[in-house]
């Protein structure tokens, strides 16, 4: 943390603006946030993951303190400093209910630009290899494993569920209404904050564009039963 400061204070007479990321644990160290503030801080990628104590805990971010993160949104925006907050949907303590438990998060918390990604067991870690032992994963097709499709079983809701509840939350997160609202007022770096929403709201679109038979194929290779696959209506 000194040298983080003394690196602040040493290029501040340079008067640029930077963008850089950091942890939840910021939020009590005025000293650092000052600092960041006076060199030129316009914008953090801040990892929040989950909005669940035991959700943190599962992925080695138990230092996130979840009762301090409307705390650590003031603190950044009162110093000018956007925030691109990121989340993990699908981890083992998450039902339906945490999308839209992190949409009324990132509305009312004023997020500027939110990022959604899928709990994704990659090949070689003991994530991966404690879902394959239980016979959770899903398919080894490893193109689908990026992070925004379901590629194990989920504990706590079914397949569809997840992976229908995750693209839900992206288009609701860049609705208009929503961008409005998490933006309305904002002293941040809006020339960066309104294109980057702007940019994401596309991605959003993108998902409408993509071919049906596509994301058919991409659902199947995501199921394990003919069953499963005769329930999933993809909506693109």
């Amino acid at each position: 943390t000194e040298y983080a400061i003394a690196f602040y204070k040493a290029i501040a007479p340079l008067k640029k603006r930077w963008g850089g990321l950091a942890t939840t644990r910021i939020v009590d160290n005025k000293e650092l946030l000052d600092a960041m503030e006076a060199s030129g801080c316009f914008g953090l990628l801040i990892g929040f993951e989950s909005l669940t104590t035991s959700g943190n805990s599962a992925i080695g971010k138990g230092f996130n303190d979840i009762s301090k993160y409307r705390r650590l949104m003031h603190e950044l925006h009162a110093r000018n400093i956007s925030v691109m907050g990121c989340f993990v949907h699908g981890l083992e303590s998450d039902g339906p209910d945490c999308f839209n438990n992190t949409l009324e998060f990132i509305n009312d918390a004023k997020v500027d630009l939110p990022r959604f990604t899928i709990c994704t067991p990659f090949p070689g870690t003991p994530y991966f290899e404690g879902l394959k032992k239980e016979g959770r994963i899903l398919t080894e097709n490893w193109t689908l494993y990026d992070a925004q499709h379901v590629v194990f079983q989920p504990k706590r809701m079914t397949i569809e569920e997840l992976q229908q509840g995750h693209i839900d939350c992206w288009h609701s997160a860049y609705s208009i209404s929503s961008i409005f609202r998490r933006l309305a007022g904002s002293r941040t770096f809006l020339e960066y904050t309104i294109l980057a929403n702007i940019g994401y709201r596309f991605y959003c679109r993108g998902h409408k564009r993509f071919p049906k038979k596509r994301m058919e194929n991409d659902w199947k290779l995501s199921c394990t039963t003919a069953e499963d696959i005769a329930k999933i209506e993809p909506a693109y």
